[in-house]
């Protein structure tokens, strides 16, 4: 029980930093009340990172813009379209 402790107090830290106490802790009870006795994955900061990162491409993708994204990311065309058909 220890570990998990020590992991909440760690994320109330990250949230009051980024979000300021008192709204750091208030975001931490929120997410208590919400998915208490779940259990949570929580991805690397690299799987977060590339996520976020298809993501954003999806959003930008216009139809015909793959070397375009493709040169804004420093990704090859052919990963675009890997990332636009959802095959990575």
């Amino acid at each position: 029980m220890k570990e998990g402790f020590n992991f909440l107090a760690d994320l109330e830290d990250v949230l009051n930093h980024s979000l300021g106490f008192p709204q750091g802790t208030e975001a931490l009870k929120s997410l208590c009340e919400k998915h208490h006795g779940a259990e949570v994955y929580i991805p690397s900061a690299t799987e977060a990172f590339v996520a976020y990162r298809n993501k954003r491409i999806r959003e930008k993708f216009n139809g015909s813009n793959y070397a375009a994204l493709a040169a804004e990311e420093d990704l090859s065309e052919r990963n675009i379209r890997r990332i636009i058909n959802g095959k990575d």
